[in-house]
């Protein structure tokens, strides 16, 4: 609610469209537009891009989350790059988080 300051985070949020709605029906089916609605406004931190920690990324994305962010100052190794379905090819050396191709 809010913090050490006492003071609340305001957030705003954002309704579902249409083609939002097309997208998720069957999410919205399963639990409901206010469920859905609830997710298309939440935010997510991600410690670790392992392969758990992308199929994690991945599986939330589609879920319709408004934010996802990663954190992982790894650099990518060999492992990595060949094990990693999210991994961009010649990304061995660099900072594994800035090499994620989980851009919507």
């Amino acid at each position: 609610e809010g913090g050490s300051s006492g003071r609340r985070r305001e957030s705003v949020k954002v309704a579902i469209s249409d083609e939002e709605k097309a997208v998720y029906d069957r999410q919205i089916r399963l639990w409901g537009l206010e469920a859905q609605n609830r997710l298309r406004n939440s935010s997510v931190l991600i410690a670790g891009l392992s392969g758990c920690g992308a199929e994690v990324a991945k599986n939330l994305m589609l879920a319709g989350l408004k934010s996802i962010t990663l954190l992982d100052h790894r650099k990518v190794t060999e492992m990595d790059e060949s094990n990693q379905f999210f991994i961009a090819p010649g990304s061995i050396g660099q900072n594994i988080r800035n090499t994620a191709l989980l851009i919507r």
